[in-house]
């Protein structure tokens, strides 16, 4: 047994400030590994969708031609909006009460013939 009454000291060393500064990063870095969004891979798929429930799944790929003529060939049975590169907003009859054009929002608004 000690016959020293006092407890010791412990004392920081430059050892221990290298090994805190690892274990933040590492916490950092485990904490980003796990919340940081994760890289998805395959391919982009539109889903149409009906009162919410959802009708049909096609691949981006398949909208081979235009999408006004995939729209057509499925008997125009979903409402959709596309944006033009001219600044047209094309939108389908069901949405026609959706749309109010706005002066000087540099877009034209444009229902789509079925």
């Amino acid at each position: 047994m000690s016959t020293n009454p006092s407890r010791p000291e412990l004392k920081w060393n430059r050892y221990d400030v290298i090994v805190a500064a690892l274990v933040a990063l590492l916490a950092v870095a485990v904490a980003l590994w796990f919340y940081l969004p994760k890289v998805r891979s395959g391919e982009t798929t539109v889903v149409i969708s009906a009162g919410g429930q959802e009708t049909e799944r096609v691949r981006l790929s398949d909208f081979s031609g235009t999408t006004v003529d995939f729209w057509r060939a499925r008997q125009a049975s979903f409402d959709m909006v596309l944006v033009t590169e001219d600044g047209r907003v094309l939108y389908t009859p069901g949405l026609k009460d959706c749309f109010d054009e706005t002066e000087g929002s540099g877009y034209v608004y444009q229902p789509l013939a079925a």
